[in-house]
Order: structure tokens, then sequence, then C-alpha cells
């Protein structure tokens, strides 16, 4: 497997932030990590994708992720806690850590992802085990999420292949800033349920099933200025 840029094995801490704690099994980074690769590069779709990345973490003894898309919306993989931190926090220190994990808390971890436009998102896991420092297969992590976060580019259609109507475009962009349909309704002037025949629409040309998926797949293909 070639060297992959921007990984190197390092972490940084944030203090003062707790989660219960919960119980796992942990096994080696490595080995995991050289049976992910294949898995990650013949996965034909974004759900298998994260599902492979979800089975790798909790091998590793993190039973619950997400992945943040820092143009705004939670990623596909569906968040099983909140982000103790904000998301510019987050997009700050990873963007000045140049490609290290950082430990937000003692059980909550993130490594960034890169792609056309620079640190474009996240994958934050919740540890099982509190940690003081980084835990020993932080790189291996680093590694896994950058070749899926580059798979799901390529697995995300193109702008030009999903053709989403000016309004569409408006919604959706509303969307990736976390607003809620009845808001995003006031603010473009049109009721809720206009809004929501709207999304309707955009999951179908999208291919998701869920507003967060469709955010984070919008930004992929260029659909969000």
């Amino acid at each position: 497997m070639k060297q992959i840029a921007h990984l190197p094995n390092g972490a940084l801490r944030y203090e003062g932030l707790m989660t219960p704690a919960v119980r796992a099994v942990r096994v080696d980074g490595n080995d995991l990590l050289r049976v992910l690769v294949p898995e990650i590069a013949l996965a034909d779709s974004p759900a298998a994708l994260w599902s492979e990345m979800r089975g790798f973490c909790l091998q590793l003894g993190c039973p619950a992720m997400d992945v943040v898309n820092f143009a705004g919306g939670a990623g596909p993989a569906a968040a099983a806690f909140l982000l103790p931190s904000s998301r510019d926090d987050l997009r700050r220190d990873l963007a000045a850590t140049a490609g290290r994990a950082v430990l937000i808390d003692s059980q909550t971890l993130a490594v960034p992802g890169f792609g056309p436009l620079g640190l474009e998102a996240a994958l934050v896991v919740r540890l099982a085990v509190p940690e003081c420092a980084e835990p020993d297969w932080a790189g291996q992590l680093c590694i896994a999420f950058q070749l899926a976060y580059a798979r799901y580019r390529q697995l995300a259609p193109r702008a030009q292949d999903v053709a989403l109507s000016e309004r569409e475009r408006e919604i959706i962009f509303w969307v990736t800033r976390g607003k809620s349909n009845s808001v995003i309704g006031s603010i473009l002037g049109i009721s809720s349920s206009t809004v929501d025949t709207y999304m309707r629409r955009i999951f179908r040309k999208l291919d998701v099933a869920d507003r967060t998926s469709a955010a984070m797949r919008a930004v992929a293909i260029g659909a969000v200025g």
C-alpha cells in the first residue's frame, strides 16, 4: 500500500470534556487495516463503505462513529453521540495539526479527511476506554478514514450527473447549514410542507434516504456553493 501524505501518527487534546464509559474489545490496528484496505477499494456504495468503517472502528474499541462534513451538516454515518466541541473549533484544530488526530476529550477522537479543497471532513469516534493520550492505533485510523473518504468521493455522483433545480440547490444549501424544514420555509418564503416535497425530490436525485447524507453528498459533488 502506498504511503499516504498528511497522515503522521499524533494527537492533540482538548481539556475538560468527558463522556460516559463503554466497554469493547480492542485488537491490533495494523492487522485490521490490512483487511480493511481491499474492502474499501471494493465498496460499491457509500452505505457499504461506511459499514466497513463502522466495523473497523468497533474492532479498534470504538463503539460509535460519525462523519462530520465541514461544509455543513453531519455525514452519512448516523451519529450515536453529540460532538462535544463546535464544528469550527474541530476544523481549526485539525487544520493546525497537518493531518494528525485530535483527542477532543478522554473518550472522543477525531481524524481528518482531505480532498481537493483541503480539509473537507472528519471521522469522530467514541473510545471504549478513556485515554489521556492518543491511542496507539490513531495512525491506522487516520489512514483508514483518508482511504474511505477518497473512495466516498469516487462513489458520489458527479454534479453534472445530478440535475438539481435552482430551488432544490437553495434548499440543500440551507440543509447543509443545519436548518430545519420550517426554518428553510421561512427563509425562502414557502411552506414547510413545500420544503418537504422538495426534500423528497432531492433524496431521489442524490440517491439518499436522509437529510444528513443528502447534505454531505451535495457538497461532495459540488452542488452546494
